[in-house]
């Protein structure tokens, strides 16, 4: 017996429906890092965690795939895509600008109820400084606390698209031993130059701190190659 044309609709809604869900999950679990660059996504383990079937999984890898998130291999199935090395370059290069621009702003727009949940964001993250995986969350909180303040909808709109290609870094969310003190140094003096409206003190301080983030990324990566070329 064949459907009807409203029931194959309803289905073919429901799946849509389903995979923007799914699609959201697996963001969300890329940005947190259970999904790292370069690993597999396994449609038959999305689809027994979350209770679904394995069409709306493809559908939502079909739909991370167009975004350039994940690569679709003809054996390996789904993978997190990586970035080279001079594209890693290129993207810090652009974040270190788009930081600056919203340290900027924020020094001219942030409200003082802003500039304030900056500083408890801040001071959460230096109660963490020895507990690497929560510090993590609690540092992307006070960049996007930042972007907030800058109350420019066409920021907000660029610097996501900048954060999603973040995920593809890999080790983006890897904090050396030494690095948790320099960091809460880092993102006191963009705090610091915001809360004294001072907008090319904030710039210059955020845009140090990219450089400093490119900088730890690229050694963390050379040592992670290093390791893995002396086991092989």
């Amino acid at each position: 017996m064949k459907k009807s044309a409203s029931a194959v609709s309803a289905a073919d809604s429901e799946i849509s429906q389903l995979g923007s869900h799914i699609y959201d999950e697996l963001i969300k679990s890329i940005r947190e890092g259970r999904y790292t660059p370069g690993e597999h996504i396994r449609e038959t383990v999305v689809a027994t965690e979350l209770g679904v079937s394995r069409t709306p999984v493809r559908e939502a890898l079909r739909r991370l795939h167009n975004d350039g998130t994940v690569v679709l291999t003809p054996r390996k199935g789904a993978v997190v895509a990586e970035l080279a090395h001079q594209e890693v370059v290129e993207l810090y290069m652009l974040r270190q600008e788009m930081e600056a621009t919203a340290a900027r702003f924020a020094a001219q727009h942030a409200s003082d109820i802003e500039i304030m949940q900056i500083d408890n964001i801040l001071k959460r993250a230096e109660e963490l400084l020895h507990d690497p995986h929560r510090l993590n969350q609690v540092n992307w909180e006070f960049h996007n606390a930042i972007y907030e303040a800058t109350h420019n909808r066409y920021f907000m709109k660029a610097i996501r698209s900048i954060s999603d290609s973040m995920m593809m870094l890999r080790g983006a969310r890897y904090i050396p031993e030494n690095r948790p003190e320099q960091l809460a140094s880092e993102h006191r003096a963009i705090f610091n130059a915001i809360q004294n409206r001072k907008p090319q003190e904030a710039a210059d301080a955020a845009r140090y701190h990219i450089q400093q983030s490119l900088l730890v990324h690229l050694n963390s990566n050379n040592r992670s190659f290093s390791e893995h070329s002396r086991k092989s």
